[in-house]
């Protein structure tokens, strides 16, 4: 099982130099953080991603059309937090 909390765009500054626009954001952190899940996953495997919207920013849709297509499949939400702003989205990995 893999367990991720990536940095929500506008909340944090790591010191990289990445502008983290929507698209910046899909292509350096959701997608290099599916292709490390197909590396260490074994088919049945589980992969738990805490996600939040923020204003005018659609996190969630985005980490979910990240992992869309790449042998994962969405088998749970779990929404929480104020006017349920907040999610852990659960994939489990199936060959693609």
């Amino acid at each position: 099982m893999v367990i991720a909390s990536p940095p929500f765009l506008d909340t944090e500054d790591y010191g990289n130099g990445i502008e983290l626009t929507l698209r910046n954001w899909v292509t350096s952190i959701v997608i290099p953080l599916s292709e490390c899940g197909l590396r260490i996953l074994n088919p049945g495997g589980f992969f738990a991603v805490h996600g939040q919207d923020r204003p005018n920013i659609p996190v969630l849709s985005s980490i979910l059309a990240g992992f869309s297509g790449r042998g994962f499949e969405l088998i749970g939400e779990y929404k929480y937090g104020k006017r349920e702003g907040q999610a852990v989205l659960i994939y489990t990995f199936k060959r693609a």
